[in-house]
């Protein structure tokens, strides 16, 4: 499993980076198997995030509003139109989330 995680790490710095956490991983592992909990808190992101996508975007371009829109009448709609569990949701302060409902003109129909 460590192994996995070490391949999605995108290594944005040297070979010394790479090296570095190779020496600590004979370091901390005691005995033969290298497992995730020996690695930094830093490579240990799952490494499906870096690959998976949440949206697909089109070819010929998208708007970033339609798209903000969306995901807000969503949101909402999981949450059968609570205010403060779609903000949780959305993770952001429930006065965002209504002003972006006053800027898109999003209304429960």
């Amino acid at each position: 499993a460590a192994f996995e995680y070490l391949k999605a790490y995108s290594w944005p710095g040297n070979v010394r980076e790479l090296q570095n956490a190779i020496e600590r991983l004979v370091v901390l592992s005691h005995g033969d198997m290298v497992e995730l909990e020996h690695l930094p808190a830093k490579f240990r992101a799952a490494p499906t995030a870096k690959r998976s996508r949440v949206v697909e975007l089109p070819l010929e371009g998208y708007s970033l509003e339609a798209l903000e829109r969306e995901v807000v009448v969503q949101a909402l709609e999981r949450n059968d139109w609570n205010q403060t569990r779609a903000a949780d949701f959305l993770q952001i302060p429930r006065h965002t989330l209504i002003y972006r409902m006053e800027k898109y003109d999003i209304k429960k129909s």
